[in-house]
This record gives C-alpha cells, sequence and structure tokens, in this order.
C-alpha cells in the first residue's frame, strides 16, 4: 500500500508526527518527522518508509509501532476524504432514477431539497458516530461537510415563475419522495447510552484473523516495554524538575565556604613549635632533633598469670567397626611374626591344638584305639589353655595401689590444666555425716580449700581441677539431701526400738540449704588440703579470709540472694 495524502494534508499531520515522536521515542526527533512527510509527500509504499525508519531509528519494535500509527492516521484521512464525496454522489443518481424521461433544461424547486437532504442525512450519520465517544474516530473523521450551493437569483426567479400545476404534473412533490425513499424510524430508548445506540452502526462485518504464533507475547512485550519508558520518563522529568528547583535556590549568602578564606600563616599543630614556615625547610628554626633516632623503644611484655600450655591433642575416635578391624589386623601382624620365627627356629612350633569337633581328625587311629584316652588328653589341653588365659589377664590386671595412682594421676594432669574454685553456702554444717561426706569426697578428688564452721554462714571453699569441681558441684548441689540428719547412737536397752539411721528434719527447725555463690578460675592454688576451722561469729571468719586476700568470697556469700534452693 501506497501513501498519497495532499500537501495541505501533510503539512496538518506534522504536529501530530511530533507528538507521536516524543511519546514513542521519550525525546524529539525532527530528523524522524522530515523523513515521514517527504515519504507521505511522494507516495511512498510502507515498505519503503520502513526501511527509512529503521535508517534513522535503530529501535525495530518502536519502528514498527511508529509505523503502524502512521498507516493507521493515513487510513482513517483517507476514509474521511471519501465520505463526502459519497454522500454528494448518492443524491443525484436517486434524482436520475425517480425523475421523468422528458429533459428539463432548468432544475426544478426539488433537486435542491433532495441534495440538502442528502447532506443533512449525512451529517446525522456522522454525529451519531462522533457521539459514541470513540476519541480515536473523533480526531480522523474532524472535517466539515460541504453545504449545497445557493442557486443564482435569475434561476431562483425562474424557477418562481414556472406553473405550479406543471412541477406538480411532472415530478411528484418532496414530502412525497421522502415519504417514499426514507426509511422508518425505529424508535430511541432513551435510558440507553449514545455509546450504545450508535454501537450497531459502526460494527461492520469482518473476516477472521488469525495471529502469528508469538504475536501476541511481542505485542504484550510491547506494551510493558512502553510502560518502563513511560516510567523513565516521568523519572526524568521528575529529576529535571528537582534539578531545576536546586538551580533556582540560592545558599550563597545563607553558608560560608570555609575554603574560600587565605591559608593561615602557620598551622595550629605547629603553632607552639615555630612562629612561621621561613627556616623550616633550610634547617634555621632551631628544633632540637637530638632525642630522635632511628631506635624504637618496646615496652617489656607482661608475663602471663599462667603458663601457656599447647593446645591439647585430640584423639581420634573409631567407630565399633573400626576397632575390630585394627584389633584383627594388629593380631595377624603378631601371626605373621610368630610364623617367620618358627620358620627361621627361633621358636618351637605349637602343639595341635585339641577339641572334641577335631579329636578323630588330629589323633587319627588313637582316638579309635582307644577314645576315652583321647578325650581326657583333649579335656587336659583345654583346662591348660583356660588357666593359662586366666593368669594372663590376672597378671595384666592393676592393683590396688596401681589404681590408685592412676586415678591421681587423671586427677593431677586436670589440677595441671587450671585451677578452679567453687564456693558454697550451707545454713547448717553441724551433721555429723554430712560433714563427713563433704571432707571425704574432697580429700578423694584431690579438692584443697576450707570449711568454714559459722552459723548460719557456713562456706565451703574448694579448688582443684575442671572434671573433679564438676564431680564435687554435682555432689553439694544434688546429691547430698541437706534436710536429713544422722540418728545419734542408740542405747543398748532400746535395742528393739532403734530409729533408722537416717531421720527426717523436724518441722520446727529451719530448712537446711546449699547454695553456690561463686565460681571462677584462679591462677595458683590458695591452700595446700582440705580441712575445717570452726569460728565463734562471723566478725572472726571475715577477718580470717580477709588475711589471705579471700574477702570478697565472704562479701559474695553474705550478698547472695539467689531463688535456686537445693
Amino acid at each position: 500500500m501506497s501513501l498519497s495524502l495532499s500537501p495541505a494534508e501533510v503539512d496538518a499531520l506534522r504536529p501530530w508526527l511530533d507528538s507521536t515522536i516524543e511519546e514513542l521515542f521519550l525525546l524529539p526527533n525532527p530528523e524522524l518527522a522530515d523523513v515521514v512527510v517527504t515519504s507521505l509527500a511522494e507516495g511512498t509504499r510502507f515498505s519503503q518508509l520502513r526501511s527509512r525508519l529503521l535508517s534513522v531509528v535503530k529501535d525495530e519494535l518502536g519502528a514498527n509501532k511508529f509505523l503502524n500509527l502512521i498507516q493507521a492516521k493515513v487510513e482513517s484521512l483517507a476514509r474521511s476524504r471519501k465520505r463526502p464525496l459519497e454522500g454528494a454522489a448518492e443524491s443525484p443518481a436517486k434524482r436520475a432514477h425517480q425523475a421523468p424521461a422528458e429533459p428539463s433544461p432548468v432544475p426544478t424547486t426539488a433537486s435542491t431539497p433532495s441534495a440538502a437532504a442528502s447532506a443533512d442525512a449525512a451529517r446525522a450519520k456522522l454525529d451519531a458516530l462522533l457521539a459514541g465517544g470513540n476519541p480515536a474516530l473523533q480526531k480522523a473523521l474532524a472535517f466539515e461537510i460541504p453545504q449545497p450551493k445557493a442557486q443564482a437569483p435569475a434561476a431562483q426567479a425562474f424557477v418562481a415563475a414556472a406553473p405550479p400545476a406543471a412541477n406538480a404534473a411532472s415530478r411528484p412533490t418532496a414530502a412525497t419522495t421522502s415519504a417514499k425513499t426514507a426509511p422508518a424510524k425505529e424508535p430511541v430508548n432513551p435510558y440507553l447510552a449514545p455509546a450504545t445506540a450508535a454501537s450497531r452502526f459502526s460494527r461492520r462485518h469482518r473476516n477472521l484473523t488469525f495471529f502469528e504464533p508469538g504475536a501476541i507475547v511481542d505485542q504484550a512485550e510491547a506494551q510493558r516495554k512502553q510502560a518502563r519508558l513511560d516510567e523513565l520518563k516521568r523519572k526524568v522529568e521528575e529529576s529535571l524538575n528537582k534539578a531545576a528547583i536546586k538551580e533556582n535556590l540560592d545558599l550563597s549568602d545563607t553558608f560560608e565556604d570555609p575554603y574560600c578564606g587565605d591559608p593561615p600563616i602557620v598551622e595550629w599543630w605547629d603553632a607552639q613549635f615555630v612562629t612561621s614556615y621561613a627556616g623550616v625547610d633550610a634547617g634555621e628554626a632551631g628544633l632540637d632533633y637530638t632525642a630522635v633516632s632511628h631506635l624504637v623503644q618496646h615496652p617489656v611484655p607482661p608475663e602471663a598469670p599462667m603458663p601457656i600450655l599447647p593446645p591439647p591433642t585430640k584423639e581420634l575416635f573409631l567407630t565399633k567397626r573400626e576397632l575390630k578391624k585394627q584389633r584383627r589386623m594388629r593380631k595377624l601382624e603378631l601371626e605373621k611374626e610368630k610364623q617367620i620365627k618358627i620358620r627361621a627356629g627361633l621358636m618351637a612350633p605349637p602343639p595341635p591344638k585339641l577339641k572334641i569337633s577335631n579329636m578323630v581328625r588330629a589323633l587319627g587311629m588313637e582316638a579309635l584305639l582307644d577314645p576315652t584316652k583321647a578325650e581326657m588328653m583333649v579335656k587336659e589341653q583345654r583346662d591348660l589353655r583356660q588357666e593359662i588365659h586366666q593368669k594372663a589377664n590376672a597378671e595384666r590386671k592393676l592393683t590396688q595401689a596401681e589404681k590408685r595412682s592412676k586415678v591421681q594421676s587423671k586427677l593431677e594432669q586436670d589440677r595441671a590444666k587450671g585451677i578452679r574454685v567453687l564456693v558454697f553456702r550451707i545454713t547448717d554444717l553441724t551433721d555429723g555425716g554430712h560433714r563427713f561426706k563433704v571432707d571425704a569426697n574432697a580429700r578423694q578428688l584431690m579438692l584443697s580449700g576450707l570449711a568454714l564452721l559459722c552459723s548460719p554462714n557456713n562456706l565451703v571453699i574448694v579448688e582443684g581441677g575442671s572434671k573433679a569441681a564438676n564431680h564435687y558441684k554435682k555432689l553439694m548441689l544434688n546429691r547430698i539431701k541437706w534436710n536429713e540428719r544422722s540418728a545419734p547412737a542408740a542405747d543398748a536397752a532400746s535395742t528393739a526400738e532403734a530409729k533408722p539411721a537416717i531421720v527426717a528434719a523436724t518441722e520446727a527447725s529451719e530448712p537446711n540449704e546449699c547454695h553456690l555463690v561463686w565460681e571462677g578460675l584462679v591462677s595458683a592454688p590458695v591452700f595446700d588440703s582440705f580441712r575445717f576451722k570452726a569460728f565463734k561469729d562471723e566478725k572472726a571468719a571475715q577477718d580470717f579470709l580477709r588475711s589471705l586476700d579471700l574477702g570478697h568470697y565472704w562479701d559474695s556469700a553474705k550478698n547472695f540472694t539467689g531463688e535456686i534452693t537445693i
């Protein structure tokens, strides 16, 4: 399809082109508008116009959309040119069909009203279409319908002088013609919108249109791209507006520029040493550099309160399957060494291992001749093997002294890793069974410390390794029942009615409680062993602890307000 517009139409189309280009491409492009105007004036085909647009604009999607808009605009202009011509040509055709065959050199009075009626009908139809609320159609059909030309005065006088009877006889009147030709008007519903009433006139039959695969996706992508371009355009306009506001805002009188002044003669950090920089570079400032040298004084690093030990090596924990495999491989190595020694003659070969299951196979005819003797021989060897095994186990078993030394060595290793201190406050420590448990467990766990007997604030201070401290902590807080007391020894006369060894505390007495009031690490132990010490009053106990620089233990116990009660 080619483009053919008149110069007046091309000039009238130029503002629309500029606005459309700015809306599509976000910037005005006079060169692109000139290319379109030139092509429209020359009658260029749409395919040639598309290649010209792509030579100016590299955006193929935008160029295709712009070309579609141009094509729609040109088609609307072409339709607007054809409609008034069709309306004007319809009236002479109807007159020729309805007029008699006799020639009439002078037009009758009915011809002029017929043309006016056709023009009025065309105008009414266009008004109905424009009233439908379609902006694109209103813009495309914005033209003036040509009015019928007025007759000359001579013609009007001649028509007036003609006999009316002849006119009436020669052709029907205008009222009769309009009644025959005009269709019957349908009743108009006043409650319907104008767009609904005009929709049946504007609708026309259309052929089926099949879309290519991906056409709808391309249209949606184009719409999304257009939305992004509109958003970008809006942001650019906002930034330009903000920049314009900032440019118009003059704050030169409000704030002073701190860098506008002249630099000082002497900087403030040099003012206490020199009054000017005149002789500094030449070495004439009079500064004393004798105390400055290339040596750097390093402070003596303080010694650590505890010896820095290397990190302990982590044991490699094996699974049961790996342990079995390791044991099997170790036994296999020992057996191979034994076989090598037997082959070399360094060791006598072991006697055959007789069992009831292999007795006949091992002894042969001897077992068949005297089976009882063979059985006794097998049982003797079995008992001998069992005795050797038990003897080897007994030799490997540790003695009581070795067990104690092993436990003691582990506790010493635990103590060497760090000293941990625990301070307990006990309400009542007068019971002998409680004192025995406190003392015996502290000695067994190699814990040093002190038990201060000063009711109602009895303190137990222990120090030792981490594992031993955890064990003693569980003993004091969980295992010992502090509200149970040991009963006094029963008389011989009342043996039958002896009380149980452990009796509950009386209801009238205050409940006995034990609290952990302080826990921490120290650099070195203060006590050599664990012992008990009784005091008459709290003042004496506090003075004793302060003499050992342990007064904070007493303060922590005195001010302790914990809610956990054991």
